[in-house]
């Protein structure tokens, strides 16, 4: 479901941090991170295992509130999805792209950028919240993520908690 959110993967939810990626629902989410150690996943006990699934629900959350703001943005800008796409892909790249990119359509894409890096920033709090509230650190969180990473059984049970049973 995330992954198919507009702009999944384009624009990171780092909040200017280095991200952990969370695996969650077919889709990735990001949580800023320091210098974080790996833990054994046998050192994850139930309880931070359900915390840790609590936290990433309402990670979702913000994450959708943020994708559906960013979506504004972009028509603000005049931009569908894919053109802003194409001219990140463009610009990151220096590749070409089918339709050339007009200076108006490079200045909306930098507006829209400095917007969403403005977005991305205010949900920080509310990032750091969404995991507090569940019981957890931040930086335990973060190691239990990277022993979520790591593990195939414990990543499996985090889906299944999460609902989305793996295959």
């Amino acid at each position: 479901m995330l992954k198919s959110m507009l702009l999944g993967g384009l624009v990171s939810t780092s909040l200017l941090l280095t991200p952990v990626t969370v695996r969650a629902q077919a889709g990735q989410l990001t949580v800023p991170q320091s210098s974080t150690q790996a833990v054994s996943p046998t050192s994850v006990t139930p309880i931070e295992l359900q915390q840790f699934v609590q936290a990433i629900k309402q990670l979702q959350v913000v994450d959708r509130q943020n994708q559906q703001k960013m979506a504004k943005v972009l028509q603000d800008e005049g931009l569908s999805p894919q053109r802003f796409s194409e001219i990140g892909r463009s610009l990151q790249r220096g590749v070409n792209p089918a339709d050339p990119i007009s200076e108006d359509e490079k200045q909306k894409f930098q507006r829209a950028i400095e917007k969403m890096g403005k977005i991305q920033q205010e949900s920080l709090p509310k990032q750091q919240r969404a995991i507090s509230m569940q019981g957890l650190q931040i930086e335990r969180f973060r190691q239990i993520d990277i022993a979520v990473q790591q593990d195939t059984t414990l990543r499996k049970r985090v889906e299944q908690m999460l609902g989305n049973p793996t295959q």
